[in-house]
């Protein structure tokens, strides 16, 4: 059962930023006090404060660094199908850190990331720009137990580019001719930014 705890999370966020402001040498007064709010909304089942709270275990702030726990959070809230916790999931997978058999598992952190990736329906302008981009690389050079598929990585990338992040804009020259996309894709694909973005 979920209950709305949305002014729990609006509480731990106001006071922080308004501690962080006003007096820097509160900011892990600030930081503990944020842990507690998001505690209490995560426990009633708030996807956005068990993310938040992953955030605060992986950094370190207002509590101590536990990778561990910062895992523990985001699978909570991925359950949800919180985008941002998806990814920072992902990432754990790929890098093994923080994950509980401490290896690293490709096939599930591409799994997360297109979750993330794919947000509401898999929409243009939907989703997380950064896990499109890493499902696309994914895509590109055939990890993760995903297929070599050009087109689909560029359909990826193209969605993250489309979202305005510079980054993802310099991807789709990497996929030339010479894989599959023709290289009038990719100058479509060039000029679009040149007037959109």
């Amino acid at each position: 059962m979920r209950v709305n705890v949305d002014p729990m999370h609006t509480l731990g966020v106001v006071v922080s930023i308004s501690l962080v402001i006003a007096l820097p040498s509160y900011l892990i007064l600030s930081n503990m006090y944020q842990h507690y709010r998001y505690l209490q909304a995560a426990e009633l089942g708030d996807a956005r404060a068990a993310y938040s709270l992953g955030c605060l275990y992986s950094e370190g702030l207002g509590v101590e660094s536990d990778a561990t726990l910062a895992v523990q959070w985001w699978e909570d809230a991925s359950k949800d199908g919180h985008a941002e916790a998806c990814y920072e999931l992902g990432n754990a997978h790929y890098t093994g850190h923080g994950v509980t058999s401490g290896v690293r598992n490709y096939e599930e952190a591409a799994r997360l990331w297109r979750i993330a990736a794919d947000g509401e329906g898999g929409a243009l302008g939907r989703g997380l720009d950064k896990a499109q981009f890493m499902v696309g690389q994914f895509y590109e050079h055939g990890s993760g137990g995903l297929p070599v598929d050009f087109k689909t990585a560029m359909d990826y990338v193209s969605r993250a580019a489309y979202q305005g992040k510079t980054r993802m804009k310099e991807f789709p020259g990497m996929l030339g001719e010479k894989k599959g996309v023709p290289a009038h894709l990719i100058f479509i694909f060039i000029l679009d930014f040149c007037f959109y973005t």
